[in-house]
């Protein structure tokens, strides 16, 4: 499986992901934390941003309810 590249993806506007939320994703997605089983854990996501796991699964939560939250009203105007 190849990596995402941090500047291709998800940077439109319908997304409206900040910069930590995309990072965060993109870093959560490329070292395998939603593979099953997962590859990465919050610990490792926490330890690699600096910041405490409740923050990166709020950075993740958000970005992932934005994604579908735009996936959606797409989906509904087709």
């Amino acid at each position: 499986m190849s990596r995402l590249s941090k500047h291709a993806i998800f940077t439109s506007p319908i997304y409206e992901l900040t910069n930590i939320e995309r990072k965060v994703l993109l870093e959560a997605y490329n070292k395998g934390f939603f593979n099953y089983p997962r590859n990465a854990k919050l610990d490792d996501l926490s330890r690699e941003f600096g910041l405490s796991k409740a923050t990166i699964n709020i950075h993740l939560r958000n970005a992932l309810r934005k994604i579908i939250n735009a996936y959606i009203n797409n989906a509904s105007h087709e």
